[in-house]
């Protein structure tokens, strides 16, 4: 099991690069645009990554460390609903238009949701 290993399985799904935030989020890169999921949510959306070389080899890999990212702030993420409020889309309670699905969607390919009642 090795950095290499984890760098191939990355690649498989386009991540160009990953970052580990304060707040327990990686954000990825893919196709140039920022993708957000807590840590503990990573292998629901990247199910192919083997998470035991996933968990050896990551901090050999990591690009960025920050103390404030998309998820944290501004409750952009594939785990997060669209609505903006931090639930995840299939808990929120909020009752708004965008609720159940998320603010961030890779196959869709939009990193962020513009909610009618934003100030977007």
């Amino acid at each position: 099991m090795s950095k290499q290993e984890l760098l191939n399985q990355l690649e498989e799904y386009g991540i160009e690069d990953i970052s580990l935030c304060n707040c327990g989020a990686y954000t990825v890169t893919i196709n140039n645009k920022n993708y957000s999921v807590h840590k503990d949510n990573f292998f629901k959306f990247f199910p192919d990554i083997d998470e035991e070389i996933f968990n050896e080899s990551i901090k050999k890999i990591l690009m960025n460390n920050f103390y404030n990212c998309n998820h944290c702030v501004n409750n952009w993420g594939l785990d997060l609903c669209a609505c903006g409020s931090g639930e995840s889309p299939k808990e929120c309670e909020e009752g708004l238009e965008e609720c159940g699905q998320p603010m961030q969607n890779i196959e869709a390919g939009y990193n962020h949701v513009r909610g009618g009642s934003s100030w977007m």
